[in-house]
Formats: C-alpha cells, structure tokens, sequence
C-alpha cells in the first residue's frame, strides 16, 4: 500500500516538475513571450515624426515550459525615447516578472528595441521570434545587475524602417482623392465623366463636341447638302 501511494505521488508530482523548467535559454523563452509593435502618430517622445512602440509580453501555456515567476529583467523608461544598446542606466526589477508581465520601448524608425530577461543560471543557445533575434548577453551589452557575460538573454526587436503615411501616392507624383479624378504629372486630367484635357487646351464636352484650340468647332450635326 505504502508502494502504491508513493507510485501515486510520483504520477502527480512529474507534470508539476516539467512545468518548473527555468526558461534559461533562448528557445524557452521564445515559447512564452509576445511581440507587439505600433506606430505612433504623435511622435513625441523621441522628437520624430516616425517613431514605434515596441512591447514583449510574458505568457504561459502552449510550449512554454515556466509557469512561476522569473529571475529578473532590465527595464528601460517606457517615456523615453529608447534604441541604445546596453542596460547600465536601466532598472532592475525581480517581482512580478511572471505571466501578464509586458514591458515596452519607443524607438523611431529604423532603430531596434532591446529586452532582458534571465531566468535560471544562464542564457542557452540563440533563437528568434519572427524579425526578433535573442542573443545570451556578450561585452557589448552592459547590464543593469551584477550578472557575468553569457547569464542573461537579450531580445533584440527591429522597427519597420518607414512609417505609413495618411495617404497613398504611385510613387510618380499621381494620386488618386477616391472620386475617379486623377493627374497622371503632365498636366492631363479627367473630370470623372468622360471629360479630358491634354493640358494643350483642346476639350470635350462628353456629347461629342470638340474644340481644336483653334478656334474651328463642329456642333455634332451634319449640314444639309444643296441639291441642284
């Protein structure tokens, strides 16, 4: 009986202990996070017009094998504009890092956000998450702890390199304002109703009368012809 029981234990305890794994590399960790990015309209926080805000989100379940809190992560000042590399002037934070944690960065166009995360005794192998590449963290990456090379993985995230305008253009100069009026650069243009210029001066009227800018019209009726 007492073999039974201890049998029973073991079963219960062994999916508890999977879902204990550290997430100590960088393929671990790409299993429990999200990526999100946004363009800003404002542009305000690094005096861009062009800027974007970039978040990671931890997450649980599916393949991610940590479902306890993390070792701990570098914050950098969500209103300030980011893109630098290191972490020497970021905050440490060590609670609360755990499922539903999301932190952000703003940075402008063309420019990379950069997380840190650690979680265990090390940061394993590299990975990535779509444009997102995630690297143990080397000498060319300060950190915010005490923390040797190697021990910490740092998310690297791109921004897009433009960011989308209000309107659209062919890129020609021609534009299109939704009523079927357009300009195709020369001048030419149509009313919408079949009207057109060839910016030369001659026009028609839709019903067939013309002008050659000469001053010779036809008024679309034939003449009668004399019969001797």
């Amino acid at each position: 009986m007492k073999i039974t029981i201890a049998f029973v234990f073991l079963v219960f305890l062994a999916p508890a202990a999977v879902l204990a794994k550290p997430a100590n590399s960088c393929s671990r960790q790409a299993d429990c996070i999200d990526i999100t990015t946004e363009q800003l309209t404002n542009g305000l926080t690094c005096d861009s017009g062009c800027e974007y805000k970039i978040c990671l989100l931890i997450q649980k379940g599916g393949s991610c094998v940590k479902s306890d809190s993390w070792s701990h992560s570098c914050v950098k000042p969500e209103d300030q504009c980011s893109g630098g590399s290191g972490f020497s002037g970021a905050l440490e934070k060590t609670s609360g890092v755990s499922a539903g944690y999301e932190q952000c960065q703003i940075v402008t166009a063309g420019n990379s956000a950069e997380f840190l995360l650690k979680d265990g005794g090390s940061c394993g192998n590299s990975a990535s998450l779509g444009d997102a590449t995630c690297e143990p963290r080397d000498s060319s990456s300060s950190s915010c702890t005490g923390n040797g090379i190697g021990k910490e993985c740092v998310w690297t995230i791109p921004a897009p390199i433009n960011c989308r305008a209000g309107g659209s253009s062919d890129g020609d100069g021609n534009s299109s304002d939704g009523d079927g009026d357009s300009s195709d650069g020369d001048g030419d243009s149509s009313d919408g109703d079949g009207n057109s210029s060839d910016g030369s001066g001659d026009s028609s009227d839709g019903d067939g009368d013309s002008s050659d800018g000469d001053g010779d019209s036809s008024d679309g009726e034939e003449e009668d012809e004399l019969c001797e």
